[in-house]
């Protein structure tokens, strides 16, 4: 059997939003099992996806570092950055 994982670290790997995951799913751009009520990648799927439809060069690997936490960024923008004109 291949190796599986959640959507959500399908996501992280292939640095898209668990959406965005899940759109690919239901368009049948990316094939995925149900098991109750999660979905569940092969990571042979995954690297697939990746080479057919994100053109990435950077191979998939399923490893600890799937479940870590990927930093956010952007936000609200200080005030001192903002400009004053309207």
């Amino acid at each position: 059997m291949d190796e599986m994982m959640t959507t959500t670290e399908a996501a992280r790997l292939l640095h898209l939003t668990r959406r965005g995951i899940m759109s690919a799913i239901e368009r049948g751009r990316l094939h995925a099992e149900k098991c109750g009520r999660r979905w569940y990648v092969a990571v042979a799927e995954v690297e697939r996806y990746r080479l057919f439809h994100l053109h990435t060069q950077v191979p998939v690997q399923a490893s600890a570092d799937t479940r870590r936490h990927w930093p956010r960024g952007g936000g609200r923008r200080k005030k001192s950055e903002m400009s004053s004109e309207p």
